[in-house]
């Protein structure tokens, strides 16, 4: 069953929540209350030129219960950046700010303009403390997309967010 969710922030668009995934993508328009520097949402993608370092987008009034959704899965491509990148995915808890202390790590982005996909398991190594996210007792209302720390340079689109549950063991 898919249950369509409105967040009343800004423009109060819709985003999707279905019983086994959190999408955020050009048909729910991310959430309709997402924000960053140098980012837009062009041609069904949020586009954004990396105009600083620790580059950001924010996704709010998201009420994820994270304790049904183990994995993550970004598509994205990326032009003009270094070679080597970094970036987390910041959340933070209803109530709560975003701290820093329990991102999720995304690996190093390929520079090559093609659709790439980065999927991740909330585990030790994907994540700093994985139980925050895992365990946690109010839904996480804040998500913080960081895809490149390195920066002024280049460009990163992002086609989809999804968190969603798998029960296999990787």
């Amino acid at each position: 069953m898919r249950i369509w969710c409105v967040a009343m922030l800004l423009a109060g668009v819709l985003f999707h929540v279905g019983a086994d995934e959190v999408v955020f993508n050009a048909e729910n328009k991310f959430g309709g209350n997402w924000r960053g520097t140098g980012v837009t949402l062009e041609d069904g993608v949020l586009r954004q030129k990396v105009e600083m370092p620790d580059s950001q987008i924010y996704f709010v009034n998201c009420k994820i219960d994270s304790t049904k959704f183990n994995c993550v899965e970004i598509i994205y491509r990326a032009e003009g950046i270094p070679a080597r990148t970094s970036g987390q995915i910041y959340y933070a808890l209803q109530g709560g700010a975003v701290d820093g202390k329990t991102p999720w790590l995304l690996p190093s982005l390929k520079n090559d303009g093609e659709w790439h996909v980065i999927t991740l398991r909330a585990s030790e190594k994907n994540m700093r403390n994985p139980d925050a996210w895992l365990k946690a007792k109010v839904p996480v209302n804040v998500i913080r997309l960081d895809m490149i720390d390195q920066g002024p340079g280049g460009v990163v689109e992002v086609k989809s967010v999804r968190f969603y549950q798998d029960s296999e063991e990787k």
